[in-house]
């Protein structure tokens, strides 16, 4: 039995590809199956056992723990005969027995067997459970399972056709992420507002609208940085107290041929966001099941290491290699080719500097980019606007330009606004057209974590962020 079992785990080493820590974790199950097969054990639970009768063992009061984890393992698929099964060396489905009537993990036979036999096993943080000391059969049951519950639940939840192989389209269908050739999949339609912010040196914010003839200025006095033009509060630049008639007086006689006035401040664009891309095929609530099931394979991860450290199998570098290449492949920093992620990368910078709600103190630290960030994230043209501007002296007839000289030029701002209707922008997402608050709030509830804070993209950090789970299945980017 050992022979066959190490030419088997040569085979799966071998042949299979697509998640290489599962199958070193079934050759090294194969060979730990082996030597646990030796085991003497009696009475019917054996018998029952060798003739697959896995029900009658799980509700005989007179089986072991050990014995009825055995079988829940059998009900659930896990067993020599799936692992020799020709089939098995291109399906992993059928190597753990998957049945064909399994098409979501929640209350399948394979997650209902699995989590009885871990139950009865341990709980996988060391040799001690329930103040009794784990045998070591029990703590193999216990590691089995583990492995069986990680293949199980990743070829239910993700591979739909199902063929036993884990697609990247099949990897993004779970995610709910629409694909970038969609007809629906849209653009993110972001326009530069005919007016920018300007924030004076003394602290007076304005809203300017050059081509607002006879509104081109509006004072933001309750200084809430919103972005929002207010056209009934509008008025003729000479009013609102950025610029006097003196100025343009003293501009003109100055400088006769060429009158100039400067003003100086901070200057940021205002970007119209009217649409963003619809980057998910059905609404994405916080139970969505790739957040449980990102969570999850890790936390499997770790019990499956507790397990090998309670069997003295701690620096076996068949588990530990495997286990490491799985956790990197799965953990792994987001750093890929997939153009879904460049994509999930700039609506995530918009949605962390937005506003979700309306702020009662205002908007100074909120909704505001750099002007290259918005220009990136934007699939429409982002074309900086000019900061000067021609007036007519009213008094003389003569042309003066009037140029807001902006003191943060190098890193000009762009402050985000939100489309409500065909008519109205406000200065936060949750009540803008659907179409942006669907994707802003999908996104968020896939990236962040419990607490609601946003999962980091770090290699080997023991989390799982949505962007590493679309690089799951992609090369690393070079």
């Amino acid at each position: 039995m050992v022979s066959t079992m190490t030419n088997l785990t040569k085979i799966i080493k071998k042949k299979y590809r697509l998640l290489s820590l599962i199958f070193l974790i079934i050759g090294a199950v194969s060979l730990l199956l082996a030597s646990c097969s030796e085991d003497s054990v009696t009475g019917n639970c054996v018998d029952d056992l060798d003739n697959r009768r896995y029900d009658l063992v799980t509700s005989n009061p007179n089986c072991s723990t050990y014995q009825k984890a055995s079988a829940h393992l059998g009900l659930a698929g896990f067993s020599f005969t799936n692992f020799l099964s020709p089939d098995a060396l291109n399906n992993p489905r059928v190597a753990v027995g998957i049945s064909e009537s399994s098409t979501q993990w929640a209350g399948s036979v394979e997650e209902t067997n699995y989590t009885e036999a871990l139950r009865l096993t341990g709980d996988g943080s060391g040799d001690v459970y329930q103040d009794q000391t784990r045998d070591t059969k029990n703590i193999e049951i216990h590691f089995f399972a583990n492995v069986g519950a990680i293949i199980s639940q990743a070829y239910i939840e993700i591979d739909t056709l199902p063929d036993g192989q884990l697609a990247p389209e099949e990897t993004q269908a779970f995610s709910k992420i629409r694909s970038s050739t969609d007809p629906y999949y849209g653009l993110n339609d972001i326009q530069v507002a005919p007016w920018f912010q300007f924030t004076h040196i003394d602290g007076t914010v304005y809203l300017l609208d050059f081509a607002n003839t006879d509104k081109e200025c509006y004072v933001d006095t309750a200084k809430t940085y919103d972005g929002v033009w207010n056209n009934t509060a509008a008025q003729p630049i000479l009013n609102c107290g950025i610029l006097t008639q003196s100025d343009l007086t003293t501009a003109i006689t100055d400088n006769p041929s060429a009158p100039t006035v400067n003003i100086n401040g901070s200057c940021d664009i205002v970007a119209q966001v009217n649409d963003i891309q619809n980057l998910f095929t059905d609404t994405i609530t916080p139970s969505n099941s790739v957040l449980a099931f990102a969570d999850n394979y890790l936390l499997r991860i770790a019990d499956l290491e507790a397990d090998l450290v309670s069997l003295g199998q701690a620096d076996n570098e068949e588990f530990t290699n495997g286990i490491n290449d799985f956790k990197t492949k799965i953990d792994n920093g987001a750093t890929c080719n997939n153009p879904v992620l460049s994509e999930i990368n700039q609506i995530v910078t918009m949605i962390e500097a937005s506003s979700e709600i309306a702020s009662t103190d205002g908007y100074q630290t909120k909704n505001l980019l750099s002007f290259d960030q918005v220009s990136s994230a934007a699939d429409t043209a982002i074309i900086q606007p000019s900061f000067s501007q021609t007036l007519v002296d009213p008094n003389t007839s003569q042309t003066v330009t009037v140029n807001f000289s902006c003191t943060n030029a190098a890193t000009l701002g762009a402050r985000l606004i939100f489309q409500k209707d065909d008519s109205s922008y406000i200065p936060y997402y949750s009540d803008a057209k659907p179409a942006i608050g669907n994707t802003f709030n999908g996104l968020k509830y896939l990236s962040n974590d419990s607490n609601g804070q946003p999962k980091p993209d770090v290699i080997g950090d023991s989390i799982v962020s949505l962007k590493e789970l679309i690089c799951a299945g992609d090369a690393p980017a070079q």
